[in-house]
């Protein structure tokens, strides 16, 4: 009998002979060229080679069925969990694995396994919200990469948890066209915290003056990023914003002086309850009274407030004018008016107000200089 031949040569054979052996006879199983009667032997004889004392028979063995659906489920079993340079051809391509042991062999924690596994054509949710879960930052890099994987946002979410400030990672999640808002800007704060120790550390400069530039480029880059989306984008950044007691009026004023006045409808719906619909009601009446409750009851400072209806009420007078074409122009003509009407007062109480839009006037400033040089300037 053929397959008993076989068993005989390899008593004898040496390893490159094995080798030879190992592959062959797999593709003998597979195409069904033994017969009925022999096939018992031959499933034996495979189980047998996972034994082979040479992980070059053995890798073989893990080649030659990795392909095939018709490959022994406890022979590729074996094979999937035994040393990585083995396993890594079932692992890589066997579809013969079941779900349930591929997340298993993922929380093993054995990072190759992970990122071949993430690697497969074919990754089920599942096994990739254990990569998420468990992987390293390259498995899980692997993932988002992989569009032969089910990725749902849980899953997207948990690996920008774990693995935000990794470079590799951070890029690929932001290269990501369905990434939230509200992880792009997480991910932007951890690169800006990563910035900071850096500079700290490398040029010994002052914490407190990096984490104040660190903390003014995430708001401008916060701003940048509400200008982006759609209204039930902003507001779920808006509502994350605001569990993470980072919904500032700083932030919603920069974003007015922008242009933005969606961010300032979506916030004070957010903090006072109030529906959008009436919101807004109120904001097109223009500043005043109305707006003034509204306001308060956002629980924003009282010496905001006529900063805040200064902007509003410019942003009506330019939208009445048809000044929306140019976002950059727009924005400037913007803040300069609101600041416009405090530059003459000279009042300590106001000092910061005025320091606070002189900021947002340079910026405004530097953005269009940026547009009008052929740059595209990336933050708000």
């Amino acid at each position: 009998m053929f397959v008993a031949r076989v068993v005989e040569t390899l008593k004898t054979a040496p390893v490159f002979q094995r080798e030879k052996i190992a592959y062959a006879f797999t593709h003998c199983f597979v195409q069904s060229v033994l017969g009925e009667e022999e096939r018992p032997l031959a499933e034996d004889l495979l189980l047998r080679l996972t034994d082979d004392p040479s992980p070059v028979v053995r890798r073989a063995l893990a080649e030659g069925l990795c392909h095939y659906v018709e490959a022994p489920r406890h022979v590729v079993h074996l094979l999937s969990r035994d040393a990585f340079s083995v396993a890594e051809p079932v692992l890589a391509f066997s579809a013969v694995i079941p779900e349930a042991d591929l997340i298993d062999l993922v929380k093993t924690g054995r990072s190759d396994v992970q990122r071949v596994i993430a690697g497969r054509a074919f990754v089920s949710c599942r096994v990739a919200q254990a990569i998420a879960e468990h992987g390293d930052a390259q498995s899980c890099n692997a993932l988002l990469l992989n569009a032969g994987a089910e990725l749902f946002a849980a899953s997207v979410a948990r690996v920008a948890d774990r693995h935000g400030g990794d470079a590799h990672v951070r890029a690929t999640l932001l290269d990501r066209p369905d990434l939230p808002v509200f992880l792009r800007r997480q991910l932007l704060s951890a690169l800006g915290e990563t910035l900071c120790g850096f500079s700290v550390a490398r040029f010994g400069l002052d914490r407190a003056r990096m984490s104040s530039i660190i903390a003014d480029a995430k708001e401008k880059a916060t701003v940048a990023l509400i200008e982006l989306e759609d209204r039930k984008e902003i507001r779920d950044l808006l509502e994350r914003l605001l569990k993470d007691d980072e919904l500032t009026p700083q932030l919603v004023l920069r974003a007015l002086c922008c242009g933005n006045a969606l961010a300032l409808e979506q916030a004070l719906s957010l903090l006072t309850g109030q529906r959008e619909e009436r919101v807004f009601a109120i904001m097109t009446r223009g500043p005043g009274k109305a707006f003034s409750v509204l306001y308060q009851d956002a629980g924003f400072p009282k010496s905001l407030e006529p900063a805040f209806q200064s902007a509003l009420r410019v942003f009506l007078d330019l939208c009445r004018e048809s000044a929306c074409g140019d976002p950059f122009r727009f924005r400037r003509a913007m803040v300069e008016r609101v600041l416009t009407q405090y530059e003459s007062i000279t009042d300590v109480e106001v000092d910061p107000l005025i320091s606070l839009l002189t900021r947002f006037a340079a910026d405004a400033a530097r953005d269009e200089a940026r547009k009008n040089r052929g740059f595209v300037a990336d933050a708000a």
